[in-house]
């Protein structure tokens, strides 16, 4: 989680958008979905 979320940070910082958050700690899963300045799509897990 502390790695995706620093990623996240860096990310943001540098033009994307945090779109969704995924956090389902059951099936050990954090991720966000995000979007780069051109509009494109992408996950961080």
């Amino acid at each position: 989680m502390e790695r995706v979320r620093t990623t996240v940070e860096r990310l943001v910082k540098a033009g994307a958008t945090v779109l969704r958050i995924k956090d389902e700690p059951d099936m050990g899963l954090y991720a966000a979905t995000m979007q780069d300045p051109e509009g494109n799509e992408f996950d961080v897990a």
